[in-house]
């Protein structure tokens, strides 16, 4: 999922705007792509992804939407990859 991925390429930008280490991003970004590669649905991947990473669903979708990805485009993205 290249806008995710893009995440990535932002982290150092994303990180100083959410708080947390660009490393945090990194890994944010590659948990959600594993998992919505996996089929799960986006909210199940972000959640398993708060979990996984140890924060809060909020500072998930707070990250992504500094990436300019809310809850429905990553819906749409996995509709249109995966459905």
């Amino acid at each position: 999922m290249p806008m995710i991925g893009n995440l990535e390429t932002q982290a150092e930008a994303i990180a100083g705007k959410a708080g947390i280490p660009p490393d945090k991003v990194r890994n944010i970004s590659q948990s959600l792509q594993s998992k919505m590669k996996s089929g799960s649905d986006p909210k199940q991947a972000m959640e398993a992804t708060a979990q996984e990473q140890g924060v809060p669903i909020e500072k998930i979708r707070e990250v992504l939407g500094h990436a300019g990805l809310s809850g429905d485009k990553i819906q749409g993205m996995a509709k249109g990859l995966f459905g």
